[in-house]
């Protein structure tokens, strides 16, 4: 069995799309999801991981890709555009990495790359839901590097301004152990 076996959200089309394409060629064995997979229920991650271990015996990379861009004002928001970002783009990511974790423990190297913007970086106008969901993500992936065990799981945060190659090539470099 392939050891190098990556779950990537958002693999539908885009960034993370072509992060699944690349780590294919790469050799990797790669659970490809779209953002319902990503959303909202612990219990249909925990049933996708298990998919994943009956398919390809384990996990030892996980790329959180999905994500919606929703574009308000703090005035102009909603309830439901704030939370469904939220939900989205962070709380998503944070369920696919509790349900990978004990996966990742087991492997060596294993990684986590957070997909998530120059919105997690610094303000942008009218993105506050997209860019305060993005910054919990990137201090949700910064605990997770602090806590992680050296030489055996690793992670990363990529932002939407690295694109195609150099987006996937993060990846790779994260899960390859480099």
């Amino acid at each position: 069995m392939n050891r190098r076996v990556a779950v990537v959200t958002g693999a539908a089309g885009g960034q993370g799309g072509a992060i699944a394409k690349r780590l294919l060629a790469d050799g990797f064995s790669v659970a490809a999801c779209d953002r319902r997979a990503d959303e909202l229920a612990a219990a249909r991650w925990e049933a996708a991981v298990g998919a994943v271990i009956d398919r390809f015996g384990s996990v030892s990379a996980l790329v959180t890709g999905a994500g919606v861009l929703h574009r308000a004002s703090l005035a102009d928001e909603t309830a439901e555009g704030f939370e469904n970002a939220w939900r989205v783009n962070c709380f998503g990511a944070f369920l696919g990495i509790q349900a990978t974790s004990e996966q990742l423990r087991a492997a060596a190297p294993a990684a986590v790359v957070n997909i998530c913007s120059t919105g997690a970086i610094r303000l942008v106008p009218r993105h506050c839901a997209y860019g305060s969901s993005k910054w919990a993500l990137r201090a949700a992936g910064r605990d997770r590097r602090r806590r992680s065990s050296p030489g055996r799981s690793r992670s990363s945060t990529a932002g939407n301004a690295f694109r195609g190659d150099e987006a996937t090539a993060a990846a790779r470099r994260v899960g390859s152990g480099e």
